[in-house]
């Protein structure tokens, strides 16, 4: 799950040479506000899932985006 995640990241950042780990912050990746939908869309897309606008406020690092996958999808 941390894998697949860290590949969206990376293709909406752009960029192949970024440490992403789980306790790296979301605020810290360096995304705007659209790179941050297109985050939201790609996971959603993936993982055929909805993530409601209330939890996505609680995504404060990418462990807490790999929790909620994990609780979600089951993986």
């Amino acid at each position: 799950m941390f894998e697949e995640l860290k590949k969206i990241l990376l293709q909406v950042l752009g960029k192949q040479d970024i440490d992403v780990s789980d306790n790296t912050k979301i605020d810290d990746l360096g995304l705007n506000s659209l790179g941050k939908i297109q985050v939201v869309c790609a996971i959603e897309d993936k993982y055929d899932i909805e993530i409601p606008n209330s939890k996505l406020r609680s995504f404060k690092t990418v462990k807490n985006i790999v929790d909620f996958l994990e609780e979600t999808v089951g993986e």
